[in-house]
């Protein structure tokens, strides 16, 4: 048989846990999102005089 504080204490302790690991995943969803925006953003800067150095062969030879 618990006693009432018991079942409080863990309660409040089970309300403290579910926040916790809660908050790491949403973290690590914002963190990796904003990577893939970055690495994304750099290979497309990288990409970028391939690109223009294809669009002005084309207009060369035309």
């Amino acid at each position: 048989m618990m006693f009432p504080w018991m079942r409080w204490m863990s309660r409040l302790h089970n309300c403290i846990r579910r926040r916790q690991t809660k908050m790491v995943p949403h973290l690590q969803r914002s963190k990796k999102r904003f990577l893939m925006e970055v690495n994304q953003f750099l290979l497309q800067l990288l990409m970028l005089p391939y690109f223009w150095g294809k669009t002005y062969e084309l207009l060369a030879l035309n």
